[in-house]
């Protein structure tokens, strides 16, 4: 939780049944008791298990670079965890310098 701010995870669907991340990256799994190749067959799935957080926004916004990423990292855990709002989200970028290719 604290690397990358929640917890997840990765499963498979193969006609309908639910198979495991190694099962689908072995690209065999056992249905009823028989080795069932489902190469290419199989849809990833990645299931949230705690709350998380993302930000939309336009392309030149200051907050898609990456030397910002240590900051704004801070207040979306923040908020997750109650010690930070939204609202210190907006003051930060607020203040920061507009992309130059942003006029």
């Amino acid at each position: 939780m604290e690397q990358i701010g929640s917890y997840y995870e990765e499963y498979a669907i193969f006609n309908g049944h639910l198979i495991t991340r190694a099962e689908y990256d072995d690209g065999a799994a056992v249905i009823d008791g028989k080795v069932i190749d489902i190469e290419n067959q199989a849809c990833i799935r990645t299931r949230y298990l705690t709350p998380y957080n993302f930000i939309i926004c336009a392309k030149w916004n200051p907050l898609n670079e990456a030397k910002h990423d240590s900051d704004v990292q801070k207040i979306l855990y923040g908020i997750l965890k109650g010690t930070h709002t939204i609202y210190d989200l907006v003051d930060y970028t607020e203040k920061l310098s507009r992309h130059k290719m942003d006029s």
